[in-house]
């Protein structure tokens, strides 16, 4: 249970941080996550299944959300540099 609180608050502050904070953050978030429902996996009466995975989905989140930010920097990026050209 605790592994799942510690995912699920780290995922989430990913969302809050910018690209550098979200990465750092959502890769902890990931492992945490991942790590507590393996831990469920062996004992299922044990509880923080649902804080595990809100932490592995928040994580994954936050690694999409870095892609796009980089992705969408650089087309705005070239498109800035090709149409000042024109």
């Amino acid at each position: 249970m605790i592994l799942g609180i510690a995912s699920i608050t780290i995922g989430l502050c990913c969302a809050a941080l910018c690209l550098v904070g979200n990465l750092v953050m959502a890769v902890p978030a990931i492992v945490l996550g991942f790590m507590a429902l393996a831990e469920q996996r062996e004992d299922p009466t044990r509880p923080g299944r649902s804080q595990a995975l809100t932490g592995v989905i928040t994580g994954f989140i936050g690694v999409a959300a870095a892609i796009a930010i980089v992705l969408l920097t650089g087309l705005l990026g070239f498109a800035d540099i090709w149409f000042d050209d024109f």
